[in-house]
């Protein structure tokens, strides 16, 4: 078995797309490490496979690195019909349904046609456990991939998307207050690495949702905004986040771009964004 890791947005960058392919990839074995795992990573044909002997807490791992849009734990199989075939019999047999769907798709264009691959396999699987084939909304849908070998799966774990966490370059998150940890993770999200910072006096602020994204920076202070801006010289940050919505909107008097993702958020909005956030990043 391997994770298939699959990433949405970086495939079209074009010739910047090696970059930040290399970017991706480094931040799920950084990933890896931060959960004491080991694993191999190889890249093929815009999928990422990653070969760990403890799957689900790998998956669990990946799941929150930025980029990835999805993860399956797959069977490899070589592109002959026969085998398939029985890896088809040994990922299925003991599952619960009524109705499938066979959704084929290539990478290389080294096997049969996606819609004969379809037509081949739905006729063993409607043959081998006697059920019936329903293209729309089925009880179970095999996921057959055919790149240098052919991958199958019955699930798709949903990941988050976006852009690898530092391919942007460094961003100040100014912390005071929940909602401004939510505007910092959504910089994370479009590719900033993150540089939170509380102003002397504020209320400590909870970064766990950060720190659980892989955010490694502690929270530095700033007794002013001369001292926050030696500190975005120091780290070479030429914006900053904060969490200001559009009622709190307020110009600060510093020389950072400002980025406000919040402005058009409405707060309980926010609130059960965060709540979901965090009944993931726990697990």
């Amino acid at each position: 078995m391997v994770l298939l890791c699959r990433y949405g947005e970086i495939g079209l960058k074009g010739k910047n797309r090696i970059f930040f392919e290399r970017k991706l990839q480094e931040n799920m074995q950084f990933a890896l490490k931060q959960h004491q795992l080991q694993g191999t990573i190889k890249r093929i044909d815009a999928r990422f496979l990653v070969f760990c002997k403890q799957e689900h807490e790998a998956l669990q791992a990946l799941q929150k690195v930025f980029g990835l849009t999805s993860i399956s734990t797959a069977l490899i199989t070589p592109l002959e019909y026969t085998i398939i075939e029985q890896a088809i019999q040994q990922l299925l047999e003991g599952k619960k349904f009524s109705t499938f769907g066979i959704q084929a798709s290539r990478a290389r264009k080294l096997f049969h046609s996606s819609q004969e691959i379809e037509t081949e396999l739905g006729r063993f699987v409607q043959e081998r456990f006697q059920k019936k084939v329903q293209l729309d909304n089925p009880d179970l849908t095999l996921f057959v991939e055919i790149m240098d070998q052919a991958y199958l799966t019955t699930e798709r774990i949903a990941c988050f998307g976006g852009l690898p966490t530092g391919i942007e370059g460094k961003v100040l998150a100014l912390l005071d207050s929940e909602e401004s940890v939510f505007a910092a993770w959504l910089l994370m999200k479009r590719g900033c690495y993150i540089i939170p910072v509380a102003l002397d006096g504020q209320k400590p602020v909870d970064i766990t949702l950060l720190q659980n994204f892989y955010c490694t920076e502690k929270v530095r202070k700033a007794k002013d905004c001369k001292a926050l801006l030696e500190i975005a010289r120091e780290q070479r940050c030429q914006a900053m986040v904060t969490g200001q919505m559009l009622e709190q909107y307020q110009d600060l008097p510093v020389p950072l771009i400002i980025f406000r993702p919040l402005i058009a958020f409405e707060k309980e909005t926010i609130k059960k964004r965060m709540e979901e956030l965090y009944a993931v990043a726990s697990c």
